[in-house]
């Protein structure tokens, strides 16, 4: 019987070079001896001898070298369910919307992003929060809708315009997804305002013949008072 022997002072069959395999006996060069193990496949142990020791890539991973003791998991936001795989455009990317925090998945594991939160690009490994002045009021978002004029919204994670707070009678503000009520304006003295969402300066009406306002964001028409002239 013939015997896998490597005729080197320095290399013994079990130091033989990890992720690759010979097939030919007494060979005294190990470089020789040794076939590097081709892409999309791995090796981990020394002492192969046949092509079959070298390992198929398992789905969730890829090997775009020769050689190699383990395959590359995939990356978070992506997975892939084939096996064998020399290139990393085989792990597919979560869509806009989703989400995957596992490394090597190999399934679809993209999962919806939650109310509140969204995901604007492919191959999100996390969903971002809806800043202020915005809201999602559905899963799997791309991205979050801002607060309509006349409102604001100070938190984040808004699920619902509802969260979305209304400037408020004596104010007006025409700006959209804005964060604080600093962004509404208040109606000029001399006029007042009873809408609670007024997007322009148009709803603020002016006081009657005969009275005057003072001060600005005059929420009725109490806030214009009648002249001194007037008694």
């Amino acid at each position: 019987h013939q015997h896998l022997i490597l005729l080197t002072s320095f290399h013994t069959m079990e130091n033989k070079q990890i992720s690759s395999y010979g097939t030919k006996t007494g060979q005294i060069s190990q470089i020789a001896a040794c076939i590097a193990c081709p892409k999309g496949t791995y090796n981990p142990d020394s002492g192969a001898n046949a092509l079959a020791k070298c390992l198929t890539c398992v789905a969730g991973t890829y090997n775009p070298n020769t050689g190699k003791t383990a395959c590359i998991d995939c990356p978070q936001g992506s997975y892939n369910t084939k096996t064998g795989s020399v290139v990393s455009t085989d792990c597919i990317l979560c869509e806009k919307g989703t989400y995957s925090a596992e490394y090597g998945s190999t399934e679809d594991s993209c999962e919806l992003c939650s109310k509140g939160s969204y995901s604007s690009f492919d191959g999100a490994s996390v969903c971002t929060t809806c800043a202020k002045g915005t809201y999602s009021d559905s899963t799997g978002s791309s991205t979050c809708t801002g607060c309509p004029a006349g409102k604001y919204s100070e938190n984040t994670g808004n699920t619902d315009s509802s969260n979305c707070s209304p400037c408020g009678a004596g104010k007006y503000s025409a700006k959209i997804a804005a964060t604080s009520n600093t962004d509404c304006t208040k109606c000029p003295a001399g006029t007042f305002s009873t809408e609670q969402v007024a997007t322009s300066i148009t709803t603020c009406s002016k006081c009657v013949a005969g009275k005057y306002g003072t001060e600005p964001g005059g929420r009725d028409d109490n806030a214009c008072k009648y002249s001194k002239m007037n008694f």
